[in-house]
């Protein structure tokens, strides 16, 4: 699904194994940071200003607590 020069946003933090798999597809990286209750929706409005990704990969059931 992936092809080199994609941009792919990822949670931020976010499994290695989905970074390391990005990575050798060629995708070019974005981490988004995580909050309490999800992903920082202004930085994700800000990097949608300047980049289009062709994926967002997301753990919608299991994230380690920040707090």
């Amino acid at each position: 699904m992936v092809k080199p020069g994609d941009t792919v946003f990822l949670e931020r933090p976010s499994y290695d194994r989905a970074i390391t798999a990005m990575k050798r597809a060629g995708a070019r990286i974005i981490g988004i940071p995580l909050e309490k209750d999800g992903v920082d929706i202004d930085r994700l409005k800000a990097e949608l200003t300047t980049s289009t990704p062709k994926a967002f990969y997301l753990i919608p059931d299991f994230q380690t607590p920040l707090e």
